[in-house]
Formats: structure tokens, C-alpha cells, sequence
């Protein structure tokens, strides 16, 4: 079988709803996206989106998208996908640099990990046992409860900003964070029991 007649089938079993072939699509074109996206990225957006961040947000919405690709080659897949990634980068951009709520000029970073240490050695090793076990329970939420709870309360991000980064409404973001909440309750009540 010939890679033109590889690509067609892998296309059309994924526009057919088929998770492995867009997998195996989306997979071997990352690395090319990945060189792309670290191209777009400035110094001044980097700390808050990388490279991989921008990848991860095109493929899925090529993902939830793919039925509308109507292309018959590798080369039309990537000049779709590096569409898609230019877009974001162009929300990105929006967001964080044009936009005055979440100007980067106006951030100031935070030393957590300092504050954290402060304030853990002030509250005595029964608080620092209590962050600990805290961190490994977050650890054990499934990946999305996690990046929900982390999103919201390591990075305070609205539930809109949660929403635009995981490609859901801010509605399902908040409802999806309430539930993270709650397993997360269970999973400690548990380990008190």
C-alpha cells in the first residue's frame, strides 16, 4: 500500500469516527507542529503557553473537528493543522498581551514555592503534613479533575479561561470543577476513615 493510499485510509476510518487512525495521524505530523508552534511562540507569551500547549489545543480541536478535513494528503493534514495552530496562537496573543485584564506587563511572578516553605515552617510539621497529603490526593485525581483544580487554584483562572483551554463552555468548566471538588473531599474523608 502506498503512503497516499495509507493517508486516505487512515482518513477516512478517522473522519468515520475511528479514535486509532486520527491518533496515528495527529502522531505523525506532532513533531512538525511542535517545531511550528515553538516558532510562534514569543518570549513574551511563553510563560503562560508553550509551544506543546499550542499543539495539544490544535490537535484536539482538529479532533472534535475532523470531519470537516477534506484533505487527501499528509501535506494538506499539516497545512490544516498549522491553520488551526495560527488561530490560537492569535487568541493566545489576544489574551495575553492586547487584552488589559490578562496583560502579562502587569503580572508579577510568585515565589509559591517560597511563600509555601514560609508558611509551612511557621504552621509546624502537622500543617506540612497536611499540604503533603493534600498535593498526593490532587495527584490521584483523574488527569482532567486534576488540571481542572490546578487551573483554578494554582493559576486562578476564571472558569471562562478554564473553558477556552479545555475547548468546553465555562458552564461545564465550573460544573466539571465542582465534581473534581467533591472527589477530591471523598478521597480525603476516605483517608481519614
Amino acid at each position: 500500500m502506498t503512503e497516499q493510499a495509507r493517508f486516505r485510509r487512515l482518513a477516512d476510518d478517522a473522519r468515520g469516527g475511528c479514535q486509532d487512525s486520527l491518533g496515528q495521524l495527529l502522531q505523525q505530523v506532532r513533531p512538525y507542529l511542535l517545531s511550528v508552534a515553538n516558532d510562534l511562540v514569543d518570549s513574551q507569551i511563553r510563560p503562560k503557553c508553550s509551544g506543546s500547549d499550542l499543539v495539544q489545543d490544535a490537535t484536539l480541536k482538529a479532533a472534535r473537528n475532523f470531519k470537516d478535513f477534506q484533505g487527501t494528503c499528509e501535506l494538506e493534514l499539516v497545512r490544516w493543522l498549522v491553520a488551526i495552530l495560527k488561530h490560537r496562537m492569535v487568541d493566545v496573543h489576544r489574551s495575553y498581551v492586547t487584552s488589559t485584564k490578562r496583560r502579562l506587563a502587569n503580572e508579577q511572578p510568585i515565589q509559591r514555592a517560597e511563600q509555601l516553605e514560609a508558611r509551612v515552617s511557621s504552621e509546624g510539621p502537622f500543617q506540612e503534613q497536611r499540604i503533603e497529603r493534600l498535593l498526593a490526593h490532587i495527584d490521584r485525581l483523574p488527569a482532567d479533575a486534576r488540571m481542572l483544580v490546578l487551573l483554578r487554584h494554582e493559576q486562578g483562572l476564571s472558569f471562562a479561561e478554564i473553558g477556552n483551554r479545555m475547548g468546553i463552555s465555562h458552564e461545564a468548566a465550573r460544573k466539571r470543577w465542582q465534581k473534581s471538588l467533591r472527589q477530591l473531599k471523598h478521597s480525603l474523608s476516605e483517608d481519614i476513615e
